[in-house]
């Protein structure tokens, strides 16, 4: 029973706690049950216009600038830029790329390579645009072969602005970047060289030559104005030769042959011969190779096969040269031929002038000998000059010629025709 009393103590106590927990608040019984109402249009007006009329004013701040508007003027604030990674070496005689980057662009009348010779010339490239990414521009310039030389190369990078400023982006006027040769290739070296004879590796060469001596005293034990002379003119001799070339251009620079005919007359004195030789002269061919053992320094070596009115004969001869042989150089030439005579030519060759190609030497020669007796040795000073036509060359030679005992002056002329192949 005490149990069950309990229980029910229990269970009206909790009953009572939440009724107690879910009625209303009596304090203001009116304003627990009083309906929402809401404000008329007119209040809630005045209501705002008081809150508007009793903030303090504040600062209007201004609207911000568009992106697009943003990005215009910061590129227009951008300094020109260039960057590229400097050139440190090459090979010679090969077009010189050089590649950058430019910034800001737009503000720039012309970005250009400043390149400079050894010899203090200097020219300059223009960059050319190649791709743009968004404000970057890739570039590119040539510096053309011709001036990346052996000698060697300088270069320094600058801009052009719109307005007419002139930017330095790498090295300087006083202190350009200096690039290494590495070296010509073998392929390279040979193209060069060809370059330098007109791109042709063969020739045909056909050359024309009258000498005519003057008077002379017949003997050299004779020398009086009552002693014997000779006529004037008949001491002469006329040469003619026709000449193939092929150069390959190495340690080799060329070889050559050809044919030849020498034909000539004894001096006379009162029309009679003073010698009772037949008329000089010699049909011959011949072989030469020339070597080249430095860009300036060359020499070569000769065999002439032969036959005159004596039989068969044999001939040797050498040459060497100082100096560029494309070019200007001085040159000895050295030949003798078996019953025919010697001779030594010692010879100044330059090239100058474009297409022309002009030489002054003088050759000592006793060509013809008799078979008794010598013949008095000769001095012809000449003055050739070449000009070419693309293919085609053409030059004259014009000198004179004396013998040893000569009393009068006489004259060597002659023509040659060449055509490259």
């Amino acid at each position: 029973m005490i149990m069950r009393h309990d229980l029910l103590t229990a269970l009206y106590l909790c009953v009572t706690s939440l009724c107690f927990l879910s009625a209303p608040t009596q304090a203001n019984p009116e304003k627990a049950f009083a309906p929402v109402e809401q404000d008329a249009p007119e209040a809630t007006e005045a209501k705002a216009s008081t809150k508007e009329a009793n903030v303090s004013p504040k600062e209007s701040k201004p609207e911000p600038r568009p992106k697009a508007a943003n990005a215009q003027k910061q590129a227009e604030d951008r300094e020109p830029k260039f960057f590229h990674v400097p050139v440190i070496s090459t090979e010679a005689g090969r077009d010189l790329e050089i590649v950058g980057v430019a910034v800001a662009y737009w503000r720039v009348k012309r970005y250009f390579v400043v390149a400079y010779g050894s010899k203090g010339e200097k020219a300059e490239f223009n960059f050319q645009r190649a791709r743009q990414d968004s404000e970057e521009t890739k570039m590119v310039a040539i510096i053309p072969a011709p001036w990346v030389e052996r000698t060697g190369l300088a270069y320094r990078i600058a801009s052009e602005g719109k307005d007419g400023t002139l930017r330095e982006h790498f090295a300087s006027e006083r202190a350009p970047h200096s690039v290494s040769m590495i070296g010509y290739s073998k392929v390279e070296t040979q193209r060069r060289a060809l370059n330098r004879f007109g791109g042709y590796r063969s020739r045909f060469t056909l050359r024309v030559t009258q000498t005519t001596y003057g008077r002379r005293y017949r003997d050299a034990d004779a020398l009086c104005d009552e002693c014997p002379k000779t006529d004037p003119g008949s001491d002469h001799l006329w040469h003619g030769q026709l000449e193939y070339l092929f150069r390959p251009l190495g340690f080799l620079h060329d070889f050559r042959f050809g044919v030849g005919r020498m034909r000539g007359a004894w001096p006379t004195e009162g029309e009679q011969a003073i010698h009772p030789d037949v008329s000089p002269g010699v049909d011959y061919g011949y072989g030469e190779l020339n070597f080249e053992f430095h860009r300036w320094l060359s020499g070569g070596g000769r065999l002439v096969l032969g036959a005159n009115s004596r039989g068969f004969t044999v001939g040797l001869g050498g040459i060497a040269r100082i100096g560029d042989i494309a070019g200007t150089f001085l040159s000895a030439e050295l030949e003798t031929i078996g019953g025919v005579g010697s001779r030594t030519d010692l010879r100044f060759t330059w090239r100058t002038i474009p297409r022309t190609t002009m030489a002054l030497g003088i050759e000592f020669t006793d060509w013809p000998i008799p078979e008794s007796g010598d013949a008095p040795e000769g001095a012809n000073l000449y003055y050739d000059a070449r000009y070419a036509l693309g293919a085609n060359e053409i030059g004259v030679r014009l000198g004179n010629a004396k013998r040893a005992l000569s009393l009068g002056g006489g004259f060597q002329l002659g023509i040659r025709y060449s055509r490259g192949l």
